[in-house]
């Protein structure tokens, strides 16, 4: 499963008609935004949320993710202290994203206190509460100091942590841009904050990450912003997406922008064929279930590598060189369980190598005899030695095999065959998919 829909919401507590009464009428066009915006999300079908809120517990060096039990809070402090809402914590979930996190080099942190939800997370889940199909569990994640660097690197931890937990997740980033709008405005005026929203909402319209990305650390400052962090995390969780701009308007002198993402071709479906597989099986002792609906190139028969790397250190790698499957998807299944517990130069990948797993898979090309080792070359082509029954194979494009001599060397040794024995030598090429 993955992040199957993403959104920025804003939070002002005044949206909700409890507290908000007839001053709502003011982001009226922000609550039309969140009315269609809700229902998108609940068309997603998703079976978990995940919402990233600026201001629940705050650790200058880390990202939080609440494990109380349920979550919970009210809009007590904002006189409406009849409303209340309860969610059970998806903490499995919450631990999983730690451990992805961990492994992209971003320190997130578990945290246990009186489980209240501050108003970031509140008024989002309000709107979303109100849809009958979208009594979910929840996850929430509050905002530390990072880099966005960081952030973005965290986003991909997330999606890859949905996919491991197997979860149809909805990702909520809850914020509101410029504080700064207006003379009255509550972070005082600065006539940046208008080019700051003017740059983000376009950003959000074309998809295009690298703005969201680009912003100075005193540009941050002088906007007056609390929706930035959020959405950085975002939009590195769905790097292509289709994306939708409800609405944007600048009440009380706050910028409030509407938006979905949606994922659009952001996974390749022979990486992640061959990842969901690893994960199932690892987890489960289950074969992947192979849909119909599968994409042409997965419908072809080819031979396949699956590889699985660990800090970018070998995991695993089995494969066939000619198909010997109906299928190139049924041919990834296969050799990705094979990668993943039958290699013998390893152990079984274990559950808690998970987080940690890079896959990659080849797909191989017809080979072709060759005459001349002058017709080889270990960036284009992968070689394959042949003498008998004794076949050696070696993948193109590898670290560390520079030059055809070495290229040559490790597959007669695959082989058991001296180098120059009067072999056979095939090269081929490969469709990497990483």
């Amino acid at each position: 499963m993955s992040i199957v829909i993403g959104a920025l919401m804003p939070h002002p507590p005044i949206i909700v008609p409890e507290v908000g009464g007839r001053h709502r009428d003011e982001a009226k066009q922000t609550i039309a935004g969140i009315t269609s915006l809700v229902a998108e999300v609940a068309a997603s079908d998703p079976d978990c949320l995940l919402v990233i809120t600026p201001h629940g517990p705050y650790r200058p060096d880390a990202i939080t993710c609440l494990m109380d039990n349920p979550l919970q809070g009210s809009f007590a402090e904002f006189g409406a202290a009849e409303v209340k809402l309860q969610f059970t914590n998806e903490r499995g979930f919450g631990r999983t994203i730690v451990e992805t996190a961990a492994a992209e080099g971003v320190k997130v942190v578990e945290s246990r206190a009186d489980g209240n939800l501050d108003h970031g997370a509140l008024v989002p889940l309000y709107f979303l509460h109100q849809n009958p199909n979208l009594q979910l569990s929840l996850t929430v994640l509050t905002m530390g100091w990072l880099p966005a660097s960081d952030l973005r690197r965290l986003g991909r931890a997330v999606a890859r942590a949905a996919d491991i937990v197997g979860r149809r997740v909805a990702m909520i980033a809850s914020g509101d841009l410029s504080h700064r709008l207006h003379p009255g405005a509550p972070a005082g005026y600065d006539p940046y904050g208008v080019e700051f929203d003017q740059a983000v909402v376009e950003a959000i319209r074309t998809a295009d990450w690298e703005v969201l990305f680009g912003f100075t650390e005193d540009q941050v400052e002088q906007a007056g912003q609390c929706a930035l962090g959020p959405l950085q995390i975002l939009a590195g969780a769905l790097a292509a997406v289709k994306t939708k701009v409800y609405s944007y308007e600048g009440p009380f002198g706050v910028g409030y922008a509407v938006a979905s993402l949606r994922p659009s071709g952001q996974y390749d479906p022979v990486v992640e064929l061959a990842r969901r597989t690893v994960i199932q099986y690892v987890r489960t002792g289950e074969r992947l279930h192979v849909p119909k609906d599968l994409p042409d190139e997965l419908r072809s028969r080819a031979g396949a590598f699956v590889t699985l790397r660990i800090g970018g250190e070998l995991r695993g790698c089995i494969g066939t060189v000619e198909p010997t499957q109906e299928s190139l998807a049924l041919e990834v299944v296969a050799n990705a369980i094979s990668a993943a517990t039958r290699d013998p130069r390893f152990p079984p990948v274990t559950e808690e190598e998970l987080p940690r797993l890079q896959v990659s898979v080849d797909v191989l090309q017809p080979a072709l005899r060759v005459s001349d080792v002058t017709q080889l070359d270990p960036k284009r082509y992968g070689v394959i030695v042949q003498k008998g029954a004794r076949r050696g194979l070696l993948l193109p494009d590898l670290d560390g095999v520079e030059t055809v001599e070495q290229q040559l060397a490790i597959a007669c040794q695959k082989a058991g065959l001296d180098t120059g024995e009067g072999m056979e030598i095939f090269r081929f090429t490969v469709q990497r998919h990483q």
